[in-house]
């Protein structure tokens, strides 16, 4: 009986063989990485498209007015100062005429200070005494 123990057994060298032939089983992967990247962009457009549409139409109901100073009241040419014309004095002080459709001003600014004053409602009217003439060069 001895002589038995001693030789293996067949069935015990041929499942050996059959397990190391036998390929090594991965992970299924879902899917690329440009796939899940596409699905976050996507939901993004979606969020930001959602937020714009929100606020036109919380524009359009006028709750963004107080937010939004006279957000109708500027429009393009119409109120507002405009620069009419300008003049440069000195290397460091210009002076501007500036108009808002009803009155016109003079300007002048240099690096210490800046002069307003009132012009008459004529057109070419002279400034008012001591508007432009005080500011010296600096």
């Amino acid at each position: 009986m001895q002589a038995q123990a001693a030789v293996p057994t067949q069935a015990t060298v041929q499942t050996q063989p059959a397990v190391a032939a036998q390929p090594i089983r991965f992970r299924a992967e879902g899917g690329s990485v440009a796939d899940s990247a596409t699905g976050v962009l996507l939901v993004l457009a979606l969020l930001l498209g959602g937020c714009l549409a929100a606020l036109l139409w919380a524009k359009k109901k006028g709750w963004l007015d107080r937010w939004i100073a006279n957000a109708g009241a500027h429009a393009p040419g119409a109120g507002g100062l405009r620069v009419e014309q300008s003049l440069r004095l000195s290397p460091r002080t210009v002076l501007y005429r500036v108009g808002d459709g009803r009155e016109r001003y003079l300007v002048v600014e240099s690096t210490v200070s800046a002069q307003l004053t009132a012009l008459d409602g004529r057109a070419g009217a002279a400034p008012a005494a001591g508007a432009a003439g005080e500011q010296g060069d600096d």
